[in-house]
């Protein structure tokens, strides 16, 4: 009669053990919506993800939007109307008095040649008569001939000094232009800049940035700030950091983007981080718990919560200020 108790008390546990599996078995084969995690031991050690505290580098860079060109250009503005005769936009650098445009001035073409008949009929009639009063009928309508030639002269639009074209309208030989529309603007060559008005608290001066130009990338300097615009700067410009390439990078860049001048953008990076020799553990391995920081170190066959301090995080890594230490193997 003993016997056959054990015997069933035995089979009672039997079944109970089976139940318990199945129960397991279940719960592990659910979806996602759901899922029950089960830990996985091997040998004592919790199977996680996990990562090693490091002493390492760690510098972050912002990118930001800048623009490639003069931000005090000089507007070049049309002094008359007519059909433009001259104009070349495609080409950049002109030296000073060199022709930039030109305008039909024709229909002033008969004023001036009845103009210059009246000069000449005054001339030889003072030299014949020699008197006082035709001498300055003479210099009256020569007055009168130098007016006529400097409005020709206005349509003809020259370099004030050597320069750059930074921009220009879609004007072609042909169209009409009216009186004060821009057709261009100029710079000169050592005003040429990379600028931006975005992020200024990032900059100062004397500072190295990276520049980047289509696929290529180039080195300046932060030259200016508002205080140092030149006088011939516009209201805009007051509010900008001003780079300038260095020594060479200039020429490469007109050797190497050509386009970049008429497209007028540019991107500049500003190191914003730089820590050196610092401790660090990617930022998964930091758990944060309102004011707390832990991570999770596996000691004596336990996972243990262990309170850190932290700093920055820089590219994907938080800095630990204490709490592990170098070569800590920290867990998710």
């Amino acid at each position: 009669m003993h016997n056959s108790q054990c015997i069933i008390n035995n089979m009672r546990k039997l079944i109970l053990l089976l139940t318990a599996l199945l129960i397991l078995t279940a719960c592990g084969s659910k979806t996602a919506d759901g899922e029950i995690v089960i830990p996985v031991y091997e040998a004592e050690v919790i199977q996680s993800r996990t990562a090693n505290a490091q002493i390492m580098d760690l510098t972050s860079r912002k990118a930001i939007p800048a623009n490639f060109g003069c931000p005090f250009a000089l507007s070049i503005i049309t002094r008359n109307s007519g059909n433009l005769i001259e104009f070349n936009p495609a080409r950049r650098e002109f030296s000073e008095g060199e022709i930039i445009a030109v305008i039909d001035s024709s229909e002033l073409n008969l004023e001036r040649a009845n103009r210059q008949s009246t000069v000449n009929s005054a001339l030889s009639l003072w030299q014949s008569s020699g008197s006082e009063r035709d001498r300055l009928r003479y210099l009256i309508e020569l007055e009168e001939l130098k007016k006529i030639d400097s409005r020709i002269a206005g349509y003809t639009i020259v370099a004030p000094y050597d320069c750059v074209i930074v921009q220009t309208t879609e004007r072609n030989v042909g169209d009409y232009v009216n009186e004060g529309e821009i057709l261009c603007l100029i710079a000169r060559y050592d005003e040429i800049f990379i600028y931006t008005s975005d992020s200024l608290s990032l900059f100062a001066i004397g500072m190295d940035v990276d520049i980047s130009l289509g696929s290529f990338s180039y080195t300046g300097k932060v030259t200016y700030d508002s205080s140092l615009a030149p006088a011939h700067a516009s209201p805009q410009a007051r509010y900008i950091t001003v780079i300038k390439p260095n020594e060479g990078e200039l020429d490469r860049i007109f050797e190497e983007t050509p386009g970049a001048l008429g497209a007028g953008w540019a991107t500049v990076y500003v190191t914003v981080s730089d820590y050196r020799d610092v401790l660090a553990v990617p930022d998964w391995a930091v758990i944060r718990s309102g004011n707390a920081n832990f991570c999770i170190i596996y000691s004596n066959g336990q996972r243990m919560r262990t309170p850190v301090s932290v700093g920055e995080s820089v590219n994907g890594f938080t800095i630990i200020l204490n709490g592990i230490a170098e070569g800590d193997v920290v867990y998710l």
